[in-house]
């Protein structure tokens, strides 16, 4: 009964070129959803995905006819949710209520905005009682605004070296569309950064550095009930100094969970979110660093143990009442080859910071993981190997031309 409903639904995914959102279209693809995949990349590996339906080239977001398409496509092919993006939020910021029946989750535009928001979510969290769990763990922060003085050397100091400076896409203007992240090593530089950024944005997020590797919490809330959670932890970043997760195992958590569920309630969202820590394994202590409130680059560590987010996601919206999954069936390491992995084995062999013997381990290991079993790899997906070898040549490609 489920299977034939979910048969006759029709999703549309978005910037089906990103790692997260093939896993979004697996995800729906495998529980029986029709999917329609889009993108503005004509070489985007998700519209080739066997688990995509149909797959459409679209206008790029600052084009001017992307909403004249995307209403085209909402009307022809009778779309009954939208699976969103960052990217695509800020697209339809100005007709938001427009959209707000087709997106999954209970929340106002506010909020949405709000949690888009890195200045937003710490300014929230700054802002909350004393004795709120949520001004525990968290870097040291200083929030600009537009109204603000540069902070001085003196208040920068406080937050140690190096900082980090962040203005989110929502308050930038002018600014790249996704956001600026800049670190500075010194007081001085910190000052000129802000200074310069702030004719530019509306809102500056100032914080320390924050030692361990990249670990998170993903939760799918619905009307305020927790349907599903998993949490992961980085064993590769890319660069190795840390960035993008290029491998990682899922686990458990139970003191990252809880601060975790106590920022989604306090931030009032509905709907998947990510929610991103550095683990510091010699402390044993977590910082949170912010909410993704989309679905996450490392989707496929939950597909492959048995947490399918994007299909419990959508049967709570079309009310089908799922079973909440809240552990993985298995325990599991996942690799996301190239370019992520082969980025961190470069940027480690071509640190000089790096002691030789670790980084001929590190040059060797690479290859060393085509051979273990054990290790999945986000692209390999049963019954859409197609995109690993897809992903393989136009690496390769690029790497020789």
């Amino acid at each position: 009964m489920v299977l034939a409903v979910r048969q006759s639904k029709t999703i549309l995914v978005v910037e089906a070129q990103a790692l997260g959102m093939i896993g979004v279209i697996r995800g729906l693809g495998t529980a029986g959803y029709r999917v329609i995949a889009a993108s503005c990349h004509e070489d985007a590996l998700g519209l080739q995905s066997n688990f995509a339906s149909e797959a459409y080239v679209c206008p790029s977001y600052d084009s001017g006819d992307y909403l004249v398409w995307l209403n085209g496509i909402l009307a022809e092919k009778k779309i009954d949710a939208i699976v969103p993006s960052e990217g695509f939020l800020l697209a339809i910021q100005d007709h938001f209520e427009a959209y707000t029946s087709l997106l999954p989750g209970n929340v106002d535009k506010a909020t949405t905005f709000k949690c888009l928001s890195k200045s937003d979510v710490f300014h929230s969290f700054l802002s909350a009682d004393d004795q709120s769990l949520v001004k525990h763990h968290i870097p040291k922060t200083i929030v600009v605004t537009a109204a603000d003085e540069v902070p001085t050397e003196k208040d920068l100091a406080r937050l140690g070296l190096p900082i980090w400076i962040k203005v989110d896409a929502c308050h930038a203007r002018g600014v790249d569309n996704f956001g600026t992240i800049i670190k500075a090593d010194t007081q001085e530089d910190a000052a000129r950064i802000i200074d310069e950024l702030l004719p530019a944005s509306e809102k500056i997020l100032v914080q320390s550095h924050e030692v361990g590797v990249k670990a998170t919490v993903n939760l799918c809330v619905h009307q305020g009930v927790l349907l599903a959670r998993s949490e992961c932890v980085a064993t590769h970043e890319n660069p190795h100094t840390g960035g993008l997760t290029a491998l990682r195992h899922n686990w458990v958590q139970e003191a990252m969970f809880e601060d975790a569920m106590a920022r989604i309630r306090h931030l009032e969202w509905d709907g998947v979110a990510m929610m991103e820590y550095k683990w510091d394994a010699v402390r044993q202590d977590f910082c949170f660093i912010e909410i993704n409130s989309r679905f996450w680059a490392g989707l496929h560590v939950d597909l492959f143990t048995g947490i399918n987010f994007p299909q419990i996601q959508l049967d709570a919206f079309f009310g089908f009442s799922p079973t909440p999954v809240l552990g993985a069936a298995r325990y599991l390491t996942v690799r996301s080859t190239l370019p992520a992995d082969f980025g961190y084995m470069m940027s480690k062999v071509r640190d000089r910071k790096v002691v030789l013997r670790t980084r001929l381990m590190t040059f060797f290991g690479f290859f060393g993981l085509f051979l273990n079993p054990f290790i999945k790899s986000d692209l390999l997906f049963p019954g859409d190997r197609k995109l690993y070898w897809l992903q393989v040549k136009k690496f390769l490609g690029e790497l020789f031309r």
